[in-house]
C-alpha cells in the first residue's frame, strides 16, 4: 500500500493512495485518511475531450488541493512531465505520469 503525507491548510493527513478509473475513462487518484478511512482529496481531475497517454493524469493542484502535486512527486506516486492543460481562464493544471503504470 502506498502512503502520502499531506498538509492541507495546516492539517496533516496520513493517506493511503487509491487508484481508480473515472467513469468516462482515465485514471483517478483518491487519497484516503489512514486514521478513519474518510476521503481527504481526489488528486486528479477529468477534463472531457482531453486525450492523455494511458499512464497520464491531470493533477488538481489548485484550490483546496494546492500543494498536492509536489506531495505526489515527493512520494514517487507521479513523475513530472513538461505538459499542462488550461482548465479555465485562471487555472492551468499539470499533466503527470503515474509511476505505478510506467
Amino acid at each position: 500500500m502506498e502512503e502520502v503525507k499531506l498538509n492541507i491548510f495546516g492539517t496533516v493527513y496520513n493517506c493511503k493512495v487509491l487508484y481508480q478509473k473515472y467513469q468516462a475513462g482515465g485514471h483517478r487518484i483518491d487519497l484516503i485518511d489512514l486514521s478513519d478511512g474518510m476521503p481527504v482529496a481526489t488528486a486528479t481531475v477529468h477534463v472531457p475531450g482531453v486525450k492523455l497517454e494511458n499512464n497520464e493524469v491531470i493533477i488538481k493542484d489548485y484550490s483546496e488541493n494546492e500543494g498536492i502535486y509536489n506531495a505526489l512527486l515527493e512520494y514517487n506516486i507521479i513523475k513530472e512531465t513538461s505538459k499542462s492543460i488550461q482548465i479555465s481562464d485562471y487555472i492551468k493544471a499539470p499533466i503527470a505520469t503515474l509511476v505505478k503504470l510506467s
